[in-house]
């Protein structure tokens, strides 16, 4: 008689259906969001920005896309307009949409 079985075949011991598999140990989502609105030609960035202690930002600015960040080290002011400024600190993420004033 044919085998009929498609389940896959396991591989390794069994966990329950709790246990996370050993790679999603080594995964920490730091940042989920719904995507902005992208207008034509937009770039979505992720950048590196280094200030020295006491730095006081740079001025008020736009991005053309969406660039998402997250302090490595410290902490900076992060205001986006219409929005209250807030502090990120060390392991925090922040996204700044596209086309928004930013300061900081």
């Amino acid at each position: 008689m044919p085998d009929n079985d498609t389940r896959e075949p396991e591989q390794g011991p069994s966990r329950s259906a709790a246990e996370p598999a050993p790679w999603q140990s080594c995964i920490t989502t730091l940042l989920e969001q719904e995507p902005p609105f992208l207008p034509d030609r937009a770039r979505a960035m992720t950048l590196l920005v280094q200030y020295p202690p006491g730095h006081p930002g740079i001025p008020p600015h736009r991005h053309t896309g969406p660039a998402f960040g997250c302090v490595i080290e410290g902490e900076m002011l992060f205001e986006l307009e219409g929005e209250p400024e807030r502090v990120v600190r060390a392991g925090e993420s922040f996204c700044k949409p596209g086309g928004d004033v930013i300061h900081g």
